[in-house]
Order: C-alpha cells, then structure tokens, then sequence
C-alpha cells in the first residue's frame, strides 16, 4: 500500500432524496442550533457597535436582543452537552441561571453590564467547581 492510496480522498456526493431514514437526529438538530447562536452572537456584537456609534436605525433595547438572546441559547447548549452530566449541583444551577438572567441585559440601560457581571461570575464558579468524575454507562443489574 503505498502512502498516496492510503489516504485517497474522495468527493463527497450529495445524498440522496430517496435514501430510506433520511432524518436529522434530534442531537444533529440542537448542535446545528447552537453553532448558529455562536454565529448569531457575533452579528448581534455588531448590531450593538452600530447602535452604539449612531450607524444603526434600531434603538437601545432591540439591539441588545441581538447578542442576549443568542447568548442564552449558547450557554443552554454548553450547558447540555459539555457540562449537565460532569458537574456538580452548583454549576449545573449556576449555568441555567447565567442562562436565564442574560436576556434581561437589554432592559438594563447599561450596555454588556449584566452580560459582563453573569459571565464573570459563571467563569469563576467553573475554575473554581471541579468536574465530577461519573462513570459513562451504569451497570444494567446493580
């Protein structure tokens, strides 16, 4: 076997519309949810830079949906994936509330001030929270 077959690279076909089963699973579904929140998160950043320097037509409280509410929705996805199953009750309360008071942001008349401090404060309890050590996969007859 020589080294340029070993690692031929074939073109990636369409699939086809056909193809018995051909359905996204729910977990495909969340992950492509929170891969746009992050996506969304940085437009929103940009929507706030142009209202705040005058280059944007909506106001003040509109524009801070923009990034919160994508946010929210990121924070809910590291929550369920990364960190629900390998913490302990502390940060697995800690994130849900981090996820629920950042929407609020934009009733506040300072801009990011909430966001800042939610954030601030959800870092230092993951630093200062070690993981919990859980085993992957229960005994079925224990």
């Amino acid at each position: 076997m020589t080294p340029t077959s070993r690692f031929r690279l074939v073109p990636m076909r369409p699939r086809d519309p056909a193809e018995p089963a051909r359905t996204a699973s729910t977990l495909e579904l969340f992950f492509d949810l929170v891969f746009a929140a992050a996506g969304a998160f940085s437009v929103g950043i940009e929507v706030e830079i142009d209202v705040l320097t005058g280059d944007s037509e909506l106001h003040a409280p509109w524009s801070s949906f923009a990034f919160s509410i994508p946010l929210a929705v990121f924070l809910l996805g590291v929550w369920a994936v990364a960190i629900r199953c390998n913490a302990e009750r502390t940060v697995r309360t800690v994130l849900p509330l981090a996820r629920l008071l950042v929407p609020i942001d934009p009733l506040l008349p300072v801009p990011f001030g909430l966001i800042a401090v939610v954030l601030m404060l959800t870092v230092a309890v993951l630093v200062w929270r070690q993981p919990v050590d859980r085993p992957m996969h229960r005994p079925v007859n224990a």
